[in-house]
Parts: structure tokens; sequence; C-alpha cells
């Protein structure tokens, strides 16, 4: 985002109408992300105290799937990793709570990118399950999480090792991100 907004105050870069508006329009995104996450983690301390509520409305696939690629569109294409959208008819619309929907894809994707190989495809997809529900999904073609460490991945704050990062060598794994 530094980068978007040092950008539109440089004129030698002659940006063009549409690109000064695209990197707006991101700016702008990224700073109500910000508010939210200031808005999550008071929510996070309410929920610990016994409140909170979700806000829940219907949700286009597509467009929360568009915010999330524009977020990432330039680390993605920093990592030569290309975001593709798999969304069926049945599932374009869901009830939810949009910000935290977005919230868990953009950690998704983030971590995603951090493993996915270079020159390989992120893919968001949306489906409708034989119970009725939707499922939201974020796969790479990544190594995976090793199988140590998937009965904490929904702990607070748990990490694996640094040494899982791109530069890492891959670790073969079934299981994905």
């Amino acid at each position: 985002v530094l980068f978007r907004s040092e950008t539109l105050t440089m004129p030698e870069f002659g940006l063009d109408e549409a690109t000064r508006t695209r990197y707006l329009g991101i700016i702008e995104d990224e700073m109500g992300r910000l508010e939210r996450i200031i808005g999550d983690l008071l929510d996070l301390a309410r929920l610990e105290g016994g409140g909170g509520t979700l806000v829940v409305s219907p949700v286009a696939i597509e467009r929360l799937f568009g915010r999330v690629i524009a977020r990432h569109e330039i680390a993605s294409e920093e990592a030569g990793v290309r975001f593709v959208t798999a969304v069926s008819p049945d599932a374009a619309t869901i009830a939810g709570d949009s910000n935290r929907l977005e919230q868990a894809l953009q950690n998704l994707a983030a971590n995603a990118m951090r493993y996915a190989p270079s020159g390989s495809a992120i893919t968001l997809g949306a489906a409708l399950a034989a119970d009725g529900t939707v499922t939201l999904s974020v796969s790479d073609e990544g190594p995976g999480i090793p199988h140590e460490h998937l009965p904490h991945v929904f702990d607070r704050f748990y990490k694996v090792e640094p040494s899982r990062d791109r530069k890492s060598t891959r670790l073969n794994s079934s299981h994905r991100t």
C-alpha cells in the first residue's frame, strides 16, 4: 500500500487514470481492512469476555474473492503465483459476515502464497456441499502442512518453524493449506 500511495505522488511515473483509480481503490480497501483488524481485536476481547456478534447478510462470493485477489495482487506477481477462482453457480451468494469471511480468506491466501511454488496457482473456491451448505476453500500447490503440525492449526498464534518458507526444500504431504 505504501508503494502505491508513494507512486501516486510521483509525476515522473505518469500513471494513467485507470491505474491511479485502481491504486486509490486498493488503498481505500486497505484502510478499511486495517480499521477492521482493530475492530477484530476489540471483538476478540469482547468474545473472550462472553460477548460479541456477527453481522450476517448476503455475500456475493465473486466480489469477496475479488477483494482477496486485489489485496494480494502485487505480492502474487512478485512470487510468480496466480490466483484463480472456481465458484459453482449454486454457491454464488451465501449468508454470512462479509468482514469475517474476508479476514479468514485473506489470511489463508497470504499463507498459501508463502508456500505455493513459483508458476503455480492458488484457487479460491466455493461449492455447494451435499448437505446444502456452501464450502469456501483456498488451495495451493505447495508442500502442505506437515502431519505433526495438523493438530495445532487452530491453536492461537501457532506457527510452523520458519524453515518451511518459499526458499526451503519442499516437503511431501498429501495435505494442502
